[in-house]
Formats: C-alpha cells, sequence, structure tokens
C-alpha cells in the first residue's frame, strides 16, 4: 500500500485503516461515452458508480445513464457540474426527478 501513495517507508497503522477503508468501497467513475456499456462488466456487482457528466452529451445522457446503472443493481448517481451554465441547478433537478418518478 505504501508504493500505492508513492512513499518508500511504511505507513502508520491509522493511515494503514483508512486507506484500507477506502479501498475497501470505492466509487467507480464513468462518463457517458461510447465505449461505457463495455467498462460495465468489468465493475463489482452492486459498485457504487458516480456518472459523471460531459459537456458533449449533456445532462440527459448523465441521467439515463444513472438510472440504467441503477436498474441493474449499481448504486449509481450523478454527478452533475454546478459551474456548468447548462446544468440546472439542486432545486430544478430535484423537482425534474420528482416529475419523472411520478410519470
Amino acid at each position: 500500500m505504501a508504493m500505492l501513495l508513492g512513499r518508500r517507508r511504511g505507513l502508520e497503522a491509522d493511515a494503514r485503516s483508512a486507506l484500507a477503508a477506502a479501498l475497501d468501497d470505492p466509487i467507480f467513475e464513468l462518463l457517458p461515452l461510447k465505449n461505457l456499456p463495455e467498462q460495465i462488466p468489468h465493475l463489482p456487482a452492486g459498485a457504487r458508480v458516480s456518472v459523471t457528466a460531459s459537456p458533449a452529451k449533456g445532462i440527459d445522457a448523465t441521467l439515463d445513464w444513472a438510472v440504467r446503472l441503477q436498474a441493474d443493481g449499481f448504486r449509481a448517481i450523478p454527478h452533475l457540474s454546478r459551474s456548468r451554465p447548462s446544468f440546472p441547478g439542486p432545486r430544478t433537478f430535484r423537482c425534474d426527478l420528482k416529475f419523472n418518478r411520478a410519470s
């Protein structure tokens, strides 16, 4: 584990525990690109997945993939950048999700 962090000496016990806990249940980041379907079989079953919004693909592709991955048993969330002016704010996003769930 020490080489993972680029260190030559061993980690302290508390640092080793923290690193082991972080690596025990990682969040895998995916982009809604053409090759995303090819990446899914390499994910552990039930993995936590963050689908990062792509400016080229837009928010719809991110939300679509997050929903698909949730349906396939992954713990998927859309990762939206608030700094992108084309993405909705949190209130709009929550309202859209409530609306979509009801339909």
